[in-house]
């Protein structure tokens, strides 16, 4: 399960990085944008990750 937090914790961190370079995040966000987006891709995945296997099991939880 620590393996599989990780996993969803790097997929959000990347998932964020994309968003940044696309210029996706809020235009309120003043400070800390880019950060910001980093953070919130990577509490996102590791959220959904988590009531996935929740939901699923381990088995499906990150196809989902």
């Amino acid at each position: 399960m620590l393996i599989l937090s990780l996993l969803w914790v790097v997929l959000g961190l990347l998932i964020g990085a994309l968003a940044n370079a696309a210029k996706l995040r809020p235009a309120t966000w003043v400070h800390g944008r880019w950060l910001g987006m980093l953070g919130l891709g990577a509490l996102t995945a590791l959220l959904g990750g988590w009531l996935g296997t929740w939901v699923l099991g381990t088995l499906f939880a990150t196809a989902t």
